[in-house]
């Protein structure tokens, strides 16, 4: 016979708990101290029922073994107060509204209007925070290629900037302040979720919390402390939490502990087949501390390949004995990274935003306006997973043009023409003059005839290898397509590397990937910080395409035609960007204008 479900589900108390949350505002604000307390014990109520809840939905505890520790749902705010909390949340007419407390004489400095006040400074910090998801939601996109998405997100920050400053102002202003007539709409987005706070050479193993501890041979209080062991590096990544008292079953320990990496394949293949352990002790008293022992209260293992393709695992872990049976307790932990080893940790999100109509005292010219309503949520779009390159795909605003009748084999496919900026010829041969700097060549070869492969000179050869190293150092690579288009490369380099059985150039080929990967990442932190805006993007492009093609020459005089038909296929990506740039900036330019 099946366990009776919970009476409520999390939904429920969530939402009376905003409420909860809503009327100890609400009684605060009006002084009534009291009653604010009041609602404030049943909003945290409320998260002792959302906790009791979630030990329900992962099955650790049956909801008849936790209703005993759980406070009952909290009653609803009276009927009169929800329409007025609900009238406030759904907008009011850009009229003035008058102020609660009495009126102040004239010659005086009137302060704002409690509620109108109240209600502009709601709305600074909701556009606040909506203005930090469109900045990481744009980076998001524009890393992936989407550009029009990107846009989308660019347009939306800029209207919310115009309408913070007018709500600034009018909060500035004093007396005399209006409500804004205001909506809310569903936005969706992607969000890529990774954990800032920490550095990409380390990773963080937290120990929350233990509930249900217990064992026949101990008596009185509980001196605990939990052992974990991840496992890398091998005399590091191991440690123990300080000891903590309790004279419950339940025992808060609240530590972190941060351990340091190298990202390699050594990493990747540790969280690919191995666990992290974790056990919790009780030490048992002796004389000055002499003599004492630890017993065991139980132990638990979690894999942790899950942190190939997310930032965090966090997971309440069941303790069980010796014979791997349950003792009844469990053991909340956390292991973190700041990006996951292989892939991104990519979320589709949609959230409820506010959106300004009219501010009737400084009117807004937000462009979200003119948006059209399918812009908002976006359209589903698949997002590429890992580090392959997506096909960019064409802008919607371009005029037709006629299709390319040949492209690089190592491009990704692209409906738009180059621009007509210059561009070195890719079957470009002696009958090109070298450039006025090069050194003169004192034989020409013939145009039909191949690179020569007498002997080099010494000077030739270091040349030769200051240009390759320069071709396969990653702090080159400052375009977003050039480093996705590099690693899809090296990726077909490792898989036939290992299909030919040679460890030692797929192992150089898969660190050379992941120094990529990390100045991919970097690149798009700083375009998500803002320390990269697009006139900075567009500028290191420039300056990049400027660099590369002198040496896609060099390289074609020293016979590395590869390499040098490579370094076209990356001036050409760089050249596509940053025409995808001035388009966007145009188009933003002519919807402002």
């Amino acid at each position: 016979m099946s366990a009776p479900p919970p009476p409520f589900d999390a939904a429920t108390v969530r939402a009376r708990q905003v409420q909860c949350k809503q009327a100890a505002v609400y009684f605060k604000r009006q002084n009534n101290l009291g009653a604010a307390r009041d609602w404030l014990k049943h909003s945290k109520a409320c998260d002792i029922i959302l906790e009791k809840l979630e030990l329900v939905s992962e099955g650790l505890f049956a909801w008849t073994d936790v209703q005993d520790d759980a406070p009952p749902l909290p009653p609803p705010p009276p009927p009169q107060l929800l329409d007025e909390l609900a009238g406030r949340s759904a907008g009011t007419p850009a009229v003035p509204l008058p102020s609660t407390a009495s009126p102040a004489p004239a010659s005086s400095a009137a302060a704002v209007p409690s509620t109108a006040g109240d209600v502009v400074a709601h709305l600074i910090d909701a556009l606040t925070a909506q203005s930090a998801a469109c900045t990481a939601a744009a980076a998001y996109y524009l890393g992936k290629s989407m550009k029009q998405e990107a846009l989308t997100f660019h347009r939306m920050k800029k209207a919310f900037g115009t309408d913070l400053a007018a709500l600034h102002d009018a909060l500035a202003r004093g007396p005399g302040v209006v409500a804004p007539v205001y909506e809310y709409r569903d936005v969706r987005f992607h969000q890529e979720l990774s954990c800032p706070d920490l550095n990409m050479f380390e990773y963080e193993v937290q120990v929350k919390k233990a509930t249900g501890l217990g064992a026949k041979a101990v008596t009185g209080d509980l001196n605990c402390l939990v052992i974990w062991d991840v496992g890398f590096p091998e005399n590091e990544g191991k440690g123990e939490t300080p000891m903590v008292t309790s004279s419950t079953p339940d025992v808060d320990f609240d530590y972190a502990f941060k351990v340091k990496i190298e990202r390699n394949k050594q990493f990747q293949r540790h969280l690919e087949r191995k666990r992290a352990s974790f056990e919790v002790l009780h030490r048992t008293g002796g004389l000055l501390g002499f003599f004492s022992s630890r017993i065991s209260l139980g132990r638990a293992q979690v894999k942790l390949d899950s942190l190939l393709a997310k930032a965090e695992i966090h997971q309440v872990l069941p303790l069980t004995d010796a014979n791997r049976r349950s003792t009844g307790g469990s053991l909340e932990i956390k292991i973190r990274m700041r990006q996951p080893l292989q892939k991104p940790d990519i979320v589709e999100r949609q959230e409820r935003w506010v959106f300004i109509q009219s501010l009737q005292a400084t009117p807004t010219s937000s462009p979200i306006v003119a948006l059209p309503t399918a812009a908002l949520p976006l359209p589903s779009t698949p997002v590429a997973d890992g580090p392959v390159a997506p096909p960019a795909p064409p802008p919607k605003h371009l005029s037709p043009a006629p299709p390319r009748t040949e492209s690089p084999a190592n491009a990704p496919p692209s409906p738009k023409p180059l621009p007509p900026a210059p561009a070195i010829p890719a079957a470009a041969t002696a009958a090109s003059p070298p450039p006025p700097a090069a050194a003169p060549s004192t034989s020409p070869a013939p145009a039909s005839a191949p690179p020569t492969s007498a002997s080099p000179t010494p000077s030739t050869t270091d040349d030769l290898q200051d240009a390759i190293d320069w071709f396969e150092n990653p702090d080159t690579l400052v375009s977003n397509l050039v480093l996705d288009a590099e690693m899809e490369h090296l990726a077909k380099g490792i898989a036939a590397a290992r299909a030919a059985r040679d460890a030692a150039a797929a192992d150089a080929l898969e660190d050379r990937r992941s120094a990529c990967q990390v100045k991919l990442t970097m690149l798009q932190l700083n375009v998500e910080m803002g320390v990269l805006t697009m006139d900075k993007y567009r500028a290191q492009l420039a300056k990049a395409i400027a660099e590369a093609k002198p040496r896609a020459l060099a390289l074609k005089r020293m016979g590395r035609v590869d390499l040098a038909a490579r370094t076209l296929a990356r001036i050409k990506l760089m050249q596509q960007e940053c025409s995808e740039i001035d388009q966007m900036m145009a188009a933003g330019g002519e919807e402002e204008g």
